[in-house]
């Protein structure tokens, strides 16, 4: 199994990386690690502020390969499996009010 780490140091790329369109929550997160959808990932994420990391197995649902044809870096989109969606619930609490912004996002 793949590990890929995360450490977002604001809530602005946490905001380009949240996928809010997905049930439960999803995040990109860069690398040029060669994945596809459906793959499982260990995942370690450290959010904006944060003490400690966030640690949990995912799976792959999004996938921006290497030069793609955009502006986006390479990397993956991952759901946010946990417990009664409490990383959801922690990024969008974070978020606030960016979550309505017209701003594009490294997947949308």
């Amino acid at each position: 199994m793949n590990r890929l780490t995360s450490e977002l140091e604001d809530t602005k790329e946490l905001f380009r990386c949240y996928m809010p369109f997905v049930k439960g929550g999803g995040l990109f997160i860069k690398t040029n690690l060669p994945a596809k959808i459906g793959d499982t990932v260990a995942i370690t994420l450290t959010l904006p502020d944060a003490l400690e990391p966030e640690m949990f197995e995912s799976e792959v649902i999004w996938v921006t390969p290497q030069g793609a044809q955009n502006v986006n870096p390479p990397g993956v989109g991952v759901l946010l499996n946990n417990t009664e969606n409490r990383l959801q619930v922690k990024i969008e609490k974070l978020l606030g009010t960016m979550l309505n912004l017209p701003e594009p996002t490294y997947t949308m």
